[in-house]
């Protein structure tokens, strides 16, 4: 599973093309994106945005398990 996206999204386009040039979910390979998050200084992620996004990817991969 790739997760991308806490710091910006600007990349997801690349990302998802390769994830799906090696074969994509059917070959196991996974692309979940991420919300950003800014409120922490310098365009990161504070502990509650942290903390969404953990819940994000747990309900991803429950999703895909």
């Amino acid at each position: 599973v790739w997760y991308y996206g806490m710091m910006g999204n600007q990349l997801s386009p690349q990302i998802q093309a390769a994830v799906e040039q090696v074969g994509g979910t059917a070959n196991g390979f996974y692309f979940c994106e991420g919300k950003k998050g800014q409120k922490g200084g310098s365009g990161h992620p504070n502990k509650d945005e942290h903390k969404e996004n953990a819940d994000i990817l747990a309900n991803f991969l429950k999703g895909i398990l």
